[in-house]
């Protein structure tokens, strides 16, 4: 056990996260991402054609975020932006390069969450996923 413990739900959510997040920077490392860019790579991965508004609104950060990550993997040419059949709204979608670096990164991050859950029975981990999923939804945040 890490010599700081706390009675704060708040901060041991906190504290979990940026363990977790740290654990897979370095994990993600070999393969040129970071947890956040894996994260956006997935998100496209899930929602094929959507905009930096909509990875904005996914990932619960603010749209210059958004657009400097995409600009990001823009460059690194994991992502193709393309104009929209209407409209002006750019869409995103993963090059094959990026569904490569996708595939890799999921496969560390399965191999992390396997390692982050290596002391949860099944049921503490559904039960643990769907705590997070009410906790969020009880921010009611948009």
């Amino acid at each position: 056990m890490n010599q700081f413990t706390s009675n704060s739900k708040i901060i041991n959510v906190y504290r979990a996260s940026a363990v977790l997040e740290s654990v897979l920077d370095t994990a993600l490392a070999p393969i040129g991402l970071t947890t956040a860019q894996w994260g956006a790579l997935r998100i496209i991965y899930e929602n094929p054609g959507s905009s930096g508004a909509d990875m904005s609104r996914i990932a619960f950060v603010s749209p210059q975020a958004a657009a400097t990550m995409l600009q990001r993997l823009y460059q690194a040419k994991l992502i193709t932006r393309r104009p929209p059949k209407r409209g002006r709204i750019l869409e995103t979608y993963l090059t094959e390069r990026g569904e490569e670096l996708l595939r890799e990164g999921d496969h560390i991050v399965d191999e992390t969450e396997a390692r982050f859950f290596s002391n949860f029975t099944a049921t503490e981990q559904k039960d643990f996923n769907e705590y997070l999923l009410r906790s969020i939804a009880n921010m009611d945040f948009k």
